[in-house]
C-alpha cells in the first residue's frame, strides 16, 4: 500500500455549504486515501461544529480570523499556515487564492480549485478570484456540466480539461426521514440557509403569510442558519403579521438540524442562486416534499412534479401556491418525499466523494509525469 496523499483545505470558517462539503469529503474517505488538514479563514469565528469534526476525526486544523476588507497581519497568517507539508491544496474560498497559488508554485504541490459559489450571485471580488483560480489551478471542480458553460461559454478545448464535474451528495445514513410520520399540530414549512442576501427569504416570508391566511389550519415557519439578514426578516415578519408563527432557530448543529428537518411538512428553499445546495439535498435526504425557486443549480437537482416542485423566483404568489398545493394533498407530498429520499440514495451510491477526488489526483498526477502506485 502507498502513503496516503496530504490534503489541504483552505476554508471559510463560518457556516455554510464549504463546510458540509469539507466534512462530507473527509466522511467517506473510508479507505483512507488521504491525510487530511484544514486551515480556516474569515471574518467569522469557527463555526463550532466544524472545529469538533476535526477533533474528532483527527484532522489538524488552524483557524485565522481577519478583519473585513483587507488585512495584511491575517493575510501573512493565512499564507503560514498553508505552508505546512501539503501534496494537493484544496482552495474551497476565493479569499485565500492569492496565497494558496504562492503555497502551490513554491512546492509544486497539486492545486484544486472548488466553484462553490453560484454565477448568479458572485460579487466582482469573486468573479475575479473565480476566474483567477480557474487559469491557474491544476483542475477546477464543478457540481454539474451546465455549470461549465456558465463560467466559460465555448471553452477552449485546454480550458475544458481542466475541469473536473464531481456531483455533491448528501450523508443519507445521518439525513434520512423521521421514524414516526407525524399526525397532529398543522402544517410545518422550513428552511436551512445563512440569513444572507443571496438568499431570498424575503420572498419565502411573503409567500407563507399569503398561504397561511388561507389555510384553515394553523401553519408554522422554522429557518435554520444565522446571518446579517436577521434583523431585516425580524422586521418583515412584523410587518406581515406573522411574527408569532415564526421562529428562527438559528445556526443548527447537524443532529439538531436532523430532527427539525423531520419535524417538517414541507421544505422550501427560497434562493436567488446555487450550484448544487447541500440544504435542499439534506431536506430531500429526509424524504421532505420540496417547493424551490426555479434558479440554476436548483432546476438542475429537482425533476418538476417528480422530485419537488419548482416556482417562479422572486414570486411570492407562485411561491404560496406550491406551498398550499402540498399542504391540501398529503398523497402528492408523501409521492414528493419519497421520489426525493430515492433520488438521494442513488445519488450517495454513485458518487463517493473522497473516492472520485482520489482518482482526479492520480490523474493530475500523470500528466505531471509523477504517477502513484495505486
Amino acid at each position: 500500500m502507498t502513503d496516503r496523499i496530504k490534503l489541504l483545505h483552505v476554508l471559510y470558517s463560518g457556516q455554510g455549504g464549504l463546510g458540509t462539503y469539507f466534512m462530507e469529503l473527509v466522511a467517506s474517505d473510508e479507505n483512507r486515501r488521504f491525510t487530511h488538514q484544514a486551515v480556516f479563514y474569515g471574518i467569522e469565528t469557527v463555526h463550532p461544529e466544524y472545529e469538533r469534526f476535526a477533533r474528532e476525526r483527527n484532522v489538524p486544523f488552524v483557524a485565522i480570523r481577519k478583519h473585513r476588507g483587507p488585512d495584511p497581519m491575517a493575510t501573512l497568517r493565512l499564507l503560514a499556515a498553508i505552508s505546512q507539508s501539503a501534496d494537493v491544496v484544496v482552495v474551497h474560498t476565493g479569499a485565500a487564492a492569492a496565497c494558496s497559488l504562492i503555497r502551490a508554485s513554491v512546492s509544486d504541490c497539486i492545486l484544486i480549485h472548488i466553484e462553490h459559489t453560484p454565477t448568479d450571485v458572485k460579487t466582482r471580488r469573486d468573479q475575479f478570484w473565480s476566474k483567477f483560480l480557474r487559469r491557474v489551478a491544476d483542475r477546477t471542480v464543478l457540481f454539474y456540466p451546465e455549470q461549465q458553460d456558465e463560467l466559460t461559454p465555448r471553452p477552449s478545448e485546454s480550458e475544458s480539461a481542466r475541469f473536473a464535474i464531481i456531483p455533491k451528495s448528501p450523508d443519507v445514513d445521518l439525513f434520512r426521514p423521521a421514524d414516526e410520520v407525524r399526525t397532529e399540530g398543522g402544517i410545518r414549512i422550513g428552511m436551512q440557509a445563512r440569513l444572507s442576501a443571496n438568499k431570498d427569504h424575503a420572498t419565502l416570508l411573503r409567500a407563507f403569510a399569503i398561504a397561511s391566511a388561507e389555510s384553515e389550519v394553523p401553519w408554522t415557519l422554522h429557518l435554520a442558519g444565522g446571518g446579517e439578514e436577521e434583523p431585516r426578516l425580524r422586521r418583515l415578519a412584523d410587518q406581515l403579521g406573522i411574527s408569532l408563527k415564526l421562529t428562527f432557530h438559528g445556526r443548527l448543529e447537524r443532529d439538531a438540524l436532523v430532527a427539525m428537518l423531520q419535524s417538517l411538512d414541507i421544505y422550501a428553499h427560497a434562493t436567488s442562486g446555487e450550484t448544487m445546495c447541500y440544504a435542499l439535498m439534506e431536506a430531500q435526504a429526509c424524504g421532505l416534499p420540496v417547493v424551490a425557486s426555479d434558479v440554476r443549480g436548483v432546476s438542475d437537482a429537482i425533476e418538476d412534479g417528480l422530485t419537488g416542485l419548482l416556482y417562479r423566483h422572486k414570486d411570492p404568489r407562485a411561491l404560496a401556491n406550491g406551498l398550499v398545493a402540498l399542504a391540501d394533498d398529503s398523497q402528492l407530498r408523501h409521492q414528493l418525499g419519497r421520489n426525493a429520499r430515492a433520488s438521494m440514495v442513488r445519488r450517495a451510491k454513485a458518487h463517493a466523494t473522497a473516492e472520485t477526488y482520489y482518482k482526479l489526483v492520480l490523474e493530475v498526477q500523470k500528466e505531471r509525469g509523477c504517477p502513484r502506485d495505486a
